[in-house]
C-alpha cells in the first residue's frame, strides 16, 4: 500500500504585505499555492497511490468566490478519476463554520464530520482512516479523547490537525501528548498544523509533513509531502518529497559599505536554489558610520535592480541593521533589559492573539488599504519583531 500525507495547502493564501517594485511576480507567487497542490496530484498519479491524506488548512480563509472551489474540485477530480481516494479533515482556516461556500465532492472524496471522530474503512486495503475536522477556528479541547482505538485486523491512521503539547509559532489548537496518540493502537499519526516538516515518533509514526508550499520568510526551507509505503501492516519508508516551486531564505550580510553591492550579488547568487522561484530577504549589517552615511533608498533600489538582472529571484524585504552601539546616546542596561523581556512576553502571548486578531478585522473592516489583514500567529509575531527593532535603532540614534 501506498498513500500521500500532506497537510496545510493554504490554498488562495493571499500572501500579503509582499514588497512591490518594477519587475516583481508579485501576482505569479500569489499562485503558487494552486500550482503546489497540482504538483501534488501529479505525483499521486505518477506513483500510483492509493490515497491522499490531508491533514487540514486546505484552504486559507473563506472562498472569496467560487473560483476557489472549482480549482480544488478539478484537481480531486483527477484523483478520482484514477480511482485515488482522498480523506480529509478540516483545520483552523478552514473550519467548518468559517467555509460558507461549498461544492458537492465527487465519489471516494471523505470530508470527515467535525461533531465528532468519523472512520473510513477501505476494505480493499484492509486500512482506516479516523479523523475529525475543526468546527471553530479554535479547538482548545484534546480531540484524540474522543477516537476510538485502533481495529487490530486492519492498518490504522489518525488525521489530525494539532499543535500536540505546543510548538513555536503556532496556535496551541487540539492539544495532545504523544501518550495519548500512542494509546489508540495506530500505526500512523497524519498530522497537520505545524508548517516543518517533523517525525515526532517513528513507534508509533507521528509525523507532520510540513506545509506545501511557503507562504513567507518564516517558512523558508524545503516543503512537500510525506510518501507512505506499508507491507501488511509494517510501513516500510515514510519519505519527504519536496513540492511547491517558491523557496524563501533569509540572506545575512556583515559589511562595509565598501563592496557591499558585489558582496550582495555574490550572496544572492550562491543562495540561488535552481528550478525555484527564489524569494528572498535581504539583512544587512553595517557598522553605525556606514549606516549613517549611505543612502539606504538608494541602495534598496541598487539592490532591487541587481535582483532584477539575475534569474528566479525576487527581494521580499530588505533590512537594514547597525552593528555598534550609539556613542550618542546613554542607556540603562537594566532598562533595555526590561524592555526586552517585555516584548519577548508580548511575543510568546499566544492567548491575547485571538482578542487582537478580532480587534484588528474590525479595523480591517473599515479600511483594508491601511490595516493588512492579520490570519496568523506569526503575523503578529513578526510585527513584534520589526518594532523592537525600531526602537533599538531610535535608541542607537540610527535610521532603520
Amino acid at each position: 500500500m501506498k498513500f500521500i500525507h500532506a497537510a496545510d495547502l493554504h490554498i488562495d493564501s493571499p500572501m500579503r504585505g509582499l514588497a512591490s517594485y518594477e519587475g516583481s511576480p508579485i501576482d505569479e507567487i500569489r499562485g503558487k499555492t494552486r500550482l503546489a497542490f497540482v504538483e501534488l496530484v501529479d505525483l499521486a498519479i505518477v506513483r500510483e497511490v492509493d490515497f491522499v491524506l490531508i491533514a487540514g488548512d486546505i484552504f486559507d480563509s473563506d472562498w472569496k468566490d467560487y473560483s476557489t472551489g472549482i480549482f480544488f474540485s478539478n484537481q480531486i477530480n483527477r484523483l478520482a478519476e484514477e480511482n485515488i481516494e482522498v480523506i480529509m479533515i478540516a483545520g483552523n482556516h478552514d473550519a467548518v463554520s468559517q467555509i460558507t461556500k461549498n461544492l458537492t465532492l465527487p465519489p471516494k472524496v471523505y470530508k470527515l464530520s467535525s461533531t465528532k471522530p468519523e472512520r473510513v474503512i477501505l476494505e480493499h486495503l484492509d486500512t482506516e482512516i479516523i479523523g475529525q475536522s475543526f468546527h471553530t477556528r479554535s479547538v482548545p479541547d484534546n480531540l484524540v479523547l474522543g477516537y476510538p482505538d485502533g481495529d487490530p485486523s486492519l492498518f490504522s491512521i489518525g488525521l489530525l490537525h494539532t499543535s500536540l503539547n505546543g510548538r513555536p509559532g503556532h496556535d496551541p489548537y487540539a492539544p495532545c501528548t504523544y501518550t495519548d496518540l500512542a494509546s489508540k493502537g495506530y500505526q500512523y499519526w497524519a498530522l497537520g498544523h505545524v508548517h516543518n516538516r517533523e517525525v515526532v515518533s517513528e513507534d508509533p509514526w507521528i509525523v507532520f509533513p510540513g506545509n506545501l508550499q511557503g507562504r513567507h520568510i518564516r517558512e523558508s526551507g524545503s516543503k512537500g509531502i510525506t510518501l507512505v509505503e506499508t507491507s501488511g501492516h509494517e510501513i516500510q519508508s515514510v519519505d519527504h518529497i519536496e513540492l511547491g516551486s517558491l523557496y524563501w531564505q533569509l540572506v545575512s550580510i556583515s559589511h562595509s559599505s565598501t563592496g557591499l553591492l558585489e558582496e550582495v550579488e555574490r550572496k544572492l547568487v550562491q543562495s540561488m536554489k535552481p528550478s525555484k522561484l527564489n524569494i528572498i530577504r535581504v539583512e544587512l549589517t553595517l557598522d553605525l558610520s556606514s549606516s549613517l552615511s549611505l543612502d539606504h533608498e538608494n541602495l534598496q533600489a541598487e539592490i532591487y535592480a541587481i535582483a532584477n538582472s539575475l534569474d528566479n529571484i525576487w527581494i521580499e524585504k530588505i533590512k537594514f541593521k547597525s552593528s555598534e552601539p550609539s556613542q550618542l546616546i546613554s542607556f540603562n542596561d537594566e532598562l533595555l533589559d526590561q524592555l526586552k523581556s517585555e516584548f519577548l512576553s508580548m511575543r510568546s502571548d499566544v492567548s491575547a492573539y485571538e482578542s487582537i486578531r478580532e480587534e484588528h478585522k474590525q479595523l480591517s473592516s473599515v479600511s483594508r488599504e491601511v490595516f493588512l489583514e492579520l490570519t496568523e500567529y506569526h503575523q503578529l509575531q513578526e510585527i513584534i519583531d520589526e518594532s523592537f527593532e525600531i526602537i533599538l535603532d531610535l535608541i542607537k540614534g540610527t535610521d532603520s
